[in-house]
């Protein structure tokens, strides 16, 4: 027999329902009234809105309620919902997802619409009379921003209005009111009704079949960071870009860079990062730090948090028009106390409500970041204590918590916003230090990518092409010609082409996703394989883990080379000596920012036996 195990209502249990776990009702005392004539204490006027049940297999009948006063009604009532399972309310009318601001009619994707930056509510183009021109512009450029008049005002504080008893509101024109009926006392301002007003997340979209809903990346994708120590950039290039093709980074922070004014930012990061450098002009030149950030970010260059210390600070804008502070710092082992303490006056100069993000090589051996304390005898004591104290001033916290070199923790992630981060793994690095990957659920204003439509002409139907174009030949009559203008003619003509085109000719569009052409899945699996190897031996910490997991780094970095050495010599160079220059030049502005840096950098990455394929005019402009 099915009996029910629990009953939750949500009125005032403690005066209605007293229980005595484990609390047992026979289904059979359900069906009686009588029972809850005894046993119910529910008055009339009370709410019985939802109950929840669930059922046991059980022949006990110990502990049940002590509910008095049920009527019939109450009893059916009660039943009925038992049988009917899960209770939804009643929906109402029809609300639409995306409700115009202003009409509270649905905004949908065929609309010409706006939304609003600050609370992001749509408006129809129509219902706010916005003319053609700044439609446009706001469409057109990225960098433009929409608010509403309701975001547009400021924010008064509640209490403003708690005053308005104290204030003067006699009107000295009283006597010219139209009639008593028509004052402010007249209106019952109960009946008034306000108009509840659906907030929308996202923009409206096509609706899409359950099948393709599988497909969809999720509308908040999490942020990458990688903190990395170079130890030369351009030296240890390969594996910087194989780094990047792999993890595919939103935000890079790089230390130790070792780059000057002698060598072009397009020699070593890829074309679709915005790159910021802050290289040691002097002395020693293995310093340097850089931030590199996707080109799908807005982001600038805060120059005002400048110091003197080897730092970096970029703003990226964040949805609702806030900022996000992104810092890297690199603190040598050569520096003093005041070094550090320069962090102050940066972070003192950041909107107390800002996200910040600093991370960087800070060489702070001897400090437990689990409990924010120096350990006594430790080296560095105060640099050490100054971060601390840095930290604790700014809110900071701390999330690397695996070694990074050796058995120390030096490369760290500092932010105060904690319940922002959703992971932190340290992976294998370029140099000595490991590289730390931080994932952070933050809102970025995006920018769409720019798609290039290109046609392939080798899978062309050029005869269906001449049928088409043959048959508007035939209809060029010379009274159909004579009642045309060129003009009109001639846009005919083209939208025939075009027409044509996209009918008969095979297209794609450009891929925003930036990899290396000469990574291919055997080595994609090896470096699958090299992680798995690196985890092992980071759980193991055997000797013997570490030396097999070293052995296959160096196998898979021998055959990365390899792969470039043959990408660089059997696909460009062969296609030089084929006389198409295509690949060539495709390689080359892959690499660049500047075409002057292009030319200066000498085939940069390209091995030195690659000049031999070049023309006679071309090796020249390289061998000078």
């Amino acid at each position: 027999m099915c009996f029910l195990k629990k009953i939750v209502v949500p009125l005032d249990i403690s005066s209605a329902v007293q229980l005595n776990p484990p609390t047992i009702l026979d289904l059979e005392h359900w069906a009686c009234p009588s029972f809850f004539d005894s046993t119910l204490n529910i008055t009339e006027d009370m709410p019985v809105s939802l109950f929840h049940f669930s059922l046991l297999s059980s022949t006990s009948h110990n502990n049940r309620f002590a509910i008095k006063n049920l009527n019939s009604t109450t009893h059916l009532s009660l039943l009925m919902l038992m049988l009917s399972g899960d209770i939804n309310i009643n929906p109402g009318p029809y609300a639409p997802k995306y409700p115009c601001g202003v009409c509270n009619k649905a905004v949908k994707w065929k609309q010409q619409a706006i939304e609003c930056e600050g609370c992001s509510v749509w408006y129809h183009k129509q219902c706010l009379n916005m003319s053609d021109e700044v439609f446009e512009a706001l469409q057109n450029h990225v960098s433009y921003t929409w608010i509403c008049t309701a975001c547009g005002i400021p924010n008064f504080a509640s209490s403003l209005f708690d005053f308005t008893d104290s204030f003067d509101l006699s009107n000295p024109f009283d006597p010219l009111a139209a009639s008593p009926d028509t004052s402010m006392e007249s209106v019952n301002l109960e009946n008034l009704e306000l108009r509840d007003v659906h907030h929308p997340t996202s923009s409206p979209k096509r609706s899409v079949s359950q099948g393709s809903k599988a497909k969809q990346k999720s509308k908040c994708k999490p942020i990458k960071f990688l903190n990395i120590n170079c130890q030369s950039v351009k030296a240890k290039n390969d594996r910087f870009l194989v780094k990047l093709d792999t993890e595919n980074p939103d935000v890079i922070t790089g230390t130790e860079s070792w780059l000057n004014s002698n060598i072009a930012t397009g020699e070593v990061i890829p074309s679709c990062y915005q790159v910021f450098r802050n290289d040691r002009s002097s002395g020693d030149s293995h310093g340097g730090v850089f931030i590199a950030i996707k080109d799908n970010l807005i982001a600038n260059e805060e120059t005002d948090l400048m110091t003197e210390t080897e730092s970096l600070w970029v703003s990226i804008r964040m949805q609702g028009m806030t900022l996000m502070y992104v810092g890297v710092f690199y603190r040598s082992q050569v520096t003093n106390t005041d070094y550090v303490k320069q962090l102050d006056s940066a972070l003192s100069k950041i909107p107390p409500q800002a996200s910040v993000w600093l991370l960087g090589d800070f060489n702070l051996p001897d400090v437990d970041w689990e409990i924010f304390k120096f350990k006594p005898g430790g080296r560095y004591a105060g640099p050490s204590k100054a971060m601390l104290e840095i930290a604790l001033d700014f809110n900071l916290h701390q999330q690397v918590k695996e070694p990074t070199r050796l058995d120390s923790i030096l490369d760290l992630c500092f932010t105060n916003s904690p319940s922002f981060v959703e992971s932190v793994v340290v992976i294998p690095g370029i140099s000595d230090h490991e590289a730390v990957i931080v994932n952070a659920s933050v809102k970025p204003k995006l920018v769409r990518p720019v798609k290039r439509k290109i046609f392939l002409y080798k899978k062309a139907k050029f005869v269906d092409i001449g049928d088409k174009i043959k048959s508007f030949d035939e209809k060029l009559t010379p009274d159909y010609i004579n009642a045309k203008t060129v003009n009109e003619l001639v846009t005919e003509f083209n939208q025939v082409i075009l027409n044509s085109m996209d009918e008969f000719v095979p297209s794609k569009m450009t891929s925003s996703r930036w990899k290396l052409p000469w990574i291919n899945n055997s080595i994609k699996k090896d470096i699958c394989k090299k992680k798995h190897l690196y985890n092992k031996a980071k759980k193991h910490g055997s000797t013997a883990a570490w030396d097999a997991f070293k052995h296959f780094r160096r196998q898979t970095d021998r055959k990365i080379r390899k792969a470039k050495r043959e990408y660089v010599h059997d696909i460009i160079g062969g296609s030089l000596e084929s006389n198409n220059t295509k690949p060539f030049w495709n390689f080359i502005k892959s690499k660049r920012q500047e075409v002057f840096d292009v030319l200066k950098t000498k085939l940069m990455c390209l091995t030195t036996n690659f000049v031999q394929y070049l023309p006679t005019r071309t090796k020249k402009i390289f061998l000078i």
